[in-house]
């Protein structure tokens, strides 16, 4: 099992038969760690570059790529990784090189970003996640399949994140800190019936659909258990005796608020999985959107 942690400390390993953790030396400060697929090495993100470390030894060595929002190292050495949010999945070789791109947002579409992408057996295909403009959270996301030779994609699940396949049968995936299971044909690349929760309580973010569980190839699963970040969260006035009322906006994940110099008007901010910022007329108790892109931030 490999993991980070907060702060600026090494990413950890630890044997399963194992009670004790060890640090990797020469990763402080980094995250989102997987293993090779013949789990001799590791792929990490460090200052939002990625790089690779053998488990036998050896300084890190950095592929030359920037990114976020998930990695996958598939069977023929090759890596698919976020390069940003805004501009799809990416394919590498795990010793570096040029990048491939292999999806594009379709912002014509409503796409927003695609995250999270993970091989399926045999690198023929992969899932991802995919955040459209009508995702309040990546609770409202949608995994979807996509063929490597084609570039065929077609939905799965409607309404879910970060989702993996598992040597059982299933793709696992994530919503509302609640790992669900649902029957996957790998051949067919199709679901086969309803999804089943299997484990409460996982630590994941509505806001960047990050939820923390990794699985074997022997089928076993370990999560990070937490809380859910980005639920939503009312908006306060607070008088000089710190007297706190409620303005009646709805629950969002607001951030950010921000009075006008006449102060009429409240400027503020919805997290997300998209990012839109709104205002609030104190008068009437108008709450009106005033962007619309999905990546707008502090007003």
């Amino acid at each position: 099992l490999v993991y980070a942690r907060s702060g600026n400390k090494p990413l950890m390993l630890r044997r399963i038969d194992e009670l004790e953790a060890k640090p990797i030396p020469g990763t402080e400060n980094s995250g989102l760690p997987i293993f090779s697929p013949d789990s001799q090495s590791i792929l990490f993100w460090h200052a939002n570059v990625l790089k690779r470390l053998s488990l036998s030894g050896g300084a890190p060595v950095s592929l030359g790529v920037p990114g976020e929002a998930g990695t996958s190292w598939g069977p023929d050495n090759t890596v698919l990784y976020v390069a940003d949010s805004q501009h799809g999945i990416y394919r590498v070789s795990a010793n570096g090189g040029t990048p491939e791109v292999v999806t594009k947002v379709d912002r014509d579409k409503g796409e927003r970003t695609h995250r999270f992408p993970q091989w399926l057996p045999g690198g023929k295909a992969f899932l991802f996640t995919v955040s459209h403009s009508e995702s309040e959270t990546f609770d409202d996301a949608r995994i979807v399949v996509q063929s490597l030779s084609t570039g065929q994609r077609k939905v799965l699940v409607e309404g879910g994140t970060n989702a993996r396949y598992s040597p059982t049968g299933h793709l696992i995936y994530a919503r509302g800190g609640t790992l669900h299971a649902v029957p996957f044909d790998v051949n067919r690349l199709a679901v086969t019936g309803p999804p089943v929760p299997i484990a409460e309580g996982v630590y994941q973010s509505l806001v960047y659909g990050h939820a923390h569980f990794g699985i074997s190839n022997d089928g076993t699963l370990a999560y990070a258990a937490g809380p859910v970040i980005g639920a939503p969260r009312g908006v306060f006035w607070v008088d000089r005796q710190g007297k706190a009322e409620p303005l009646p906006l709805p629950a969002r994940a607001w951030l950010h608020p921000r009075i006008s110099p006449d102060g009429r008007l409240l400027a503020i901010e919805a997290e997300g999985a998209n990012h839109d910022l709104f205002t609030y007329e104190f008068e009437r108790g108008m709450l009106t959107k005033i962007t619309f892109d999905g990546l707008s931030h502090g007003p």
